[in-house]
């Protein structure tokens, strides 16, 4: 488990940057609650965040977080 939290920090710091696997890497930390505490909307703000460049990959994790999420927490998510 503390991998996840080095690990954490270090993507934070790289997203911090615009690094797209970074951002991408801190969604999923996110959605899977590894090394964070479960949050499905910042999750899912994160991908939308690193899928801007539109790499395929990243663009269809967005997609199917949007299909796992309800719509209250996909509005959350284009709040945060």
């Amino acid at each position: 488990m503390g991998w996840y939290y080095s690990a954490r920090s270090r993507y934070c710091a790289a997203a911090g940057w615009a690094d797209k696997l970074a951002q991408f890497n801190v969604g999923m930390m996110y959605l899977h609650g590894q090394g964070v505490d479960q949050d499905l909307p910042r999750g899912l703000a994160w991908l939308k965040l690193a899928s801007e460049r539109g790499y395929p990959d990243m663009v269809t994790a967005v997609e199917q977080a949007k299909l796992a999420l309800g719509e209250d927490q996909v509005r959350r998510a284009k709040g945060i």
